[in-house]
């Protein structure tokens, strides 16, 4: 095991050496070598300094590939269908403001999002140059054991905090719940959209990002920390409310490193989104609002921590492990 404290991946040498030569650095690509998450582009024996780069950029296209194939497919269902058409043209108009509340332009949007999972998985199997599923763990795929975990504890976390606050009277909404015209069709994109919309972000951000910059600079805190600013940034919230994506984004690359795999991170983020989706479409969250009360931002960043303290003390004990467990990544 690494002395980092986080997991690791052990690959076959593809190296040959010559005797009298010194062995190569234990980050050298194609060695036999023990790496953490955010370092496993180093380990396989493609990497080049700049497979990094053409990762992010087939990243980019097929993302961008995508966008117009989306684009392309709202344009024909407009055409088949005149009154749908009307709904897809209002959604889609830059001019006129972004209404989370309508499912069509929830769908899109969110659908958008969702579309980076399929491109970051195809830029780092065509621009990484290595298995795509190196990008979920360090094992080589997604852990859905610990994923069901973690989904499980982020609920149960978010059901006390939001029992507290209503308890105390103070997580009471000025919003009546209803149930309108749309609320069954913004529920559908709440559960079977938002998953995929907060995977994907986290397979950008806490994945080819991490592991793009982990590939050059070495110690962790580079690779957790630099892509906060951009991850900020997709976010228009005030200050106050930005503060919360901060601790999130630092949060989830923690727990990612941590944890040697998306799974934890990714277990929040569905959680939180799809809860705020889903509330939103019986009337209780305000989807558009920009201006978060400070209560709730401190009630997130609390959750946010507990779920960050005990995830990392639940891997602190899965050290415990036989070491043909701990090394082979099982589920935890």
């Amino acid at each position: 095991m690494s002395t980092s404290h986080s997991p690791t991946t052990h690959l076959p040498t593809t190296a040959v050496t010559t005797a009298g030569r010194p062995p190569r650095s234990a980050d050298a690509p194609g060695t036999k070598a023990a790496l953490p998450y955010h370092r496993l582009a180093r380990a396989h024996p493609s990497y080049r300094w700049w497979r990094p780069v053409l990762t992010l950029l087939v990243t980019a296209v097929t993302w961008s590939l995508l966008l117009i194939a989306l684009v392309g497919t709202a344009m024909v269902a407009s055409a088949l269908d005149p009154t749908l058409g009307v709904r897809i043209d209002a959604a889609m108009d830059p001019s006129a403001p972004l209404d989370m509340h309508n499912p069509i332009t929830a769908l899109l949007a969110l659908g958008l999002l969702a579309l980076g999972l399929p491109a970051a998985l195809l830029g780092v199997r065509v621009g990484g140059w290595r298995p795509a599923g190196s990008v979920s763990s360090v094992i080589g795929r997604l852990r859905w054991g610990l994923l069901i975990r973690c989904l499980g504890l982020a609920a149960a976390l978010h059901l006390v905090v939001n029992l507290v606050l209503f308890a105390t009277g103070t997580g009471t909404s000025p919003m009546a719940p209803h149930w309108g015209p749309h609320s069954g069709w913004a529920l559908a994109v709440a559960l079977l959209v938002v998953p995929f919309q907060a995977a994907a972000e986290e397979y950008v951000f806490r994945g080819v990002l991490m592991q793009t910059i982990g590939s050059w600079l070495r110690h962790p805190a580079w690779a957790i920390l630099l892509p906060v600013p951009l991850f900020v940034l997709g976010h228009e919230y005030e200050w106050v409310g930005q503060l919360d994506i901060v601790v999130f984004a630092i949060a989830a690359a923690w727990l990612t490193w941590r944890t040697g795999g998306l799974e934890a991170a990714i277990g929040l983020h569905i959680i939180g989104n799809c809860l705020a989706f889903g509330f939103g479409a019986i009337g209780l969250t305000d989807l558009n609002a920009t201006d978060i009360p400070p209560l709730s931002v401190a009630a997130s960043i609390a959750l946010t921590l507990s779920y960050t303290g005990l995830v990392t003390r639940a891997h602190t004990w899965s050290r415990t492990l036989p070491p043909t467990t701990a090394t082979t990544g099982a589920d935890y």
